[in-house]
């Protein structure tokens, strides 16, 4: 029974002492690396001030070098360390220079050239499991050293929306519902392949952020990151529901950029949202850009000035003869040219050969007409302001109380109530 005892004593001390050999060995010309996002550490995907400049203990990379398999190397407790997470695999310098590919996070199906947008980034874990970046750099060999410092770049663009106010309505009409329990921020694609956005325009859960009394109230923001892609005029961008069961939308996402964060303050109304300032910055210094790049891009700070964004549609519905028949003119904006595409409807006005109508933007008007021939005797133009919301109406001399105005609606949301006539 003793000899037995002190074999497995004998074996055990010889198993401790094998393992501690095989992980106290590395080769002379095993690759060290530090990792860095630009000129600062892997930025936490939420984080503003001085936390965004540190990966956190856990986070793996892959790493591959010329002609060499990739590696994993994950981040040790003392938040500095990156050492490899399979025992006896390295990366060797096996050459004077070597092209080093690395690529973050490590997930299924991610690669130096593909990545799948995650919907669900509720959580600071899954938002970060978001930040997808990468790095391509040709390294020589530092005398008399093994360490490499690689710059890895976000693939990703950054959309956080705040909500900054609420209309009068909320306060004059129901005394509550002003809050936001759900917003949902859609990305253009859906993945990247090959350096390039894919796929059909994605929703995410974003991470929310409530204000300090813990509610979803005035001060509570929401962070999604995207993938960056071309404007999707036709598609909604932010979807919410306000406290009141209302679901409102933002129509037409923007063309966004790797590597940029873009900052919404929106306004919430009974009936529409707006987004009334935007801000662009460097999401990796945090710099607001300059230079062509619109410091502070000012969004619809009023509700007829959300006509003038590109793919928005405004339209009058009007009644013509006392006839009510759907008549109605709309147009829909084209922000390159300035210009409206116009169109008409309506089973009496919209279906007569000899209807005029026109939309047309002059200074910070948008001018819509109706007519018979020409403006002058059986018509109707109306003159909206877009930076007051107010609006005039010039009638032909034919026109009586058979004629006028029914609603105004941009995108699909009648807007009448919002404007003033003067």
């Amino acid at each position: 029974m003793k000899t037995i005892k002190l074999s497995f004593v004998l074996l055990a001390t010889a198993c401790l002492f094998a393992s501690c050999q095989k992980e106290d060995f590395r080769p002379s010309n095993a690759v060290n690396i530090s990792l860095s996002v630009g000129a600062l550490t892997k930025s936490n995907a939420l984080a503003s001030d001085d936390s965004q400049k540190q990966f956190n203990a856990g986070d793996q990379v892959s790493v591959s070098a010329t002609g060499q398999d990739a590696v994993i190397y994950q981040l040790q407790a003392d938040g500095e360390t990156w050492r490899e997470t399979v025992a006896n695999k390295f990366l060797l310098w096996n050459a004077s220079q070597l092209e080093f590919q690395a690529y973050y996070p490590v997930t299924e199906g991610t690669s130096m050239t593909a990545f799948t947008l995650p919907t669900d980034q509720s959580s600071e874990a899954k938002i970060n499991a978001a930040d997808y970046m990468t790095a391509t750099q040709t390294i020589s060999r530092p005398d008399g050293g093994s360490d490499i410092a690689l710059e890895l770049q976000r693939q990703t663009a950054r959309v956080i929306v705040t909500i900054t106010g609420f209309g009068n309505e909320y306060y004059e009409w129901y005394g509550y519902g002003d809050n936001v329990p759900t917003l949902r921020i859609n990305s253009a694609a859906a993945a990247i392949a090959d350096g390039a956005a894919t796929g059909s325009v994605t929703t995410v859960t974003p991470f929310g952020r409530q204000n300090g009394d813990d509610e979803w109230y005035i001060g509570c923001s929401f962070t999604a990151l995207v993938i960056p892609a071309a404007a999707n005029a036709t598609a909604d961008f932010i979807t919410l529901t306000d406290g009141l069961g209302h679901n409102l939308s933002v129509k037409g996402i923007p063309a966004m950029e790797a590597g940029k964060s873009y900052n919404y303050n929106l306004h919430v109304g009974k009936d529409l949202i707006q987004i009334s300032s935007v801000t662009v910055t460097d999401w990796t210094t945090g710099e607001t850009l300059a230079g062509g790049q619109a410091e502070e891009a000012t969004g619809p700070t009023t509700v007829l000035c959300g006509a003038l964004v590109d793919g928005a549609t405004i339209k009058v519905n009007f009644k013509w003869r006392g006839q009510n028949s759907g008549d109605y003119v709309q147009g829909v904006y084209n922000a390159a040219s300035g210009t409206f595409t116009v169109s008409k409807g309506g089973s009496y006005w919209g279906c007569d050969k000899r209807a005029v109508y026109k939309v047309e933007k002059s200074g910070d008007n948008i001018i819509i007409g109706a007519g018979f021939y020409d403006y002058t005797f059986e018509s109707m133009v109306w003159t909206f302001n877009t930076t007051n919301d107010t609006y005039t109406t010039t009638n032909g001399a034919a026109v009586d109380e058979m004629y006028g105005l029914i609603s105004v609606t941009l995108n699909g949301t009648d807007i009448t109530s919002q404007l003033t006539e003067q």
